[in-house]
């Protein structure tokens, strides 16, 4: 994901912050399990394990971690200055508020919702076991 000038990559390290002007790593933040990323205007967003954590981009400090009571999270987006989960196996998306660092709701969606797009400030979201798109706005 491009990001804050920088290039965020996960992996076993966790997540690798990389300049694509010098192709150089500027930064490793170690994360267990980290998977998708999402940036809001102030953090990069990382699904790890049960939950996601918050990254500060001026520091490369993980600092908030949001506990999301599942380990099959999919690709997440934000939408509406709220970060949006998929919560595969639970058929859900958890919306979580920034200013809170915490879920402010759970929506039921289609069956094993994998990844939320944001377009037009809306949310869609494909069901990965279904033959539907769920199109929210937050």
């Amino acid at each position: 994901m491009a990001a804050f000038g920088s290039i965020w990559v996960t992996g076993s390290p966790g997540v690798v912050r990389v300049d694509p002007a010098t192709n150089k790593v500027i930064a490793t933040i170690p994360l267990s399990n980290a998977a998708w990323t999402a940036a809001s205007d102030d953090a990069v967003w990382v699904t790890n394990g049960n939950g996601v954590t918050r990254i500060d981009p001026e520091t490369n400090d993980a600092g908030a971690r949001i506990a999301l009571g599942t380990i099959y999270l999919g690709d997440p987006a934000v939408v509406g200055g709220e970060l949006w989960v998929p919560k595969i196996r639970a058929n859900a998306v958890a919306i979580v508020d920034p200013a809170t660092n915490a879920v402010a709701q759970t929506v039921k969606v289609g069956l094993g919702p994998f990844v939320v797009t944001e377009v037009n400030r809306e949310a869609w979201i494909p069901s990965w076991h279904g033959r539907d798109v769920w199109r929210l706005e937050p």
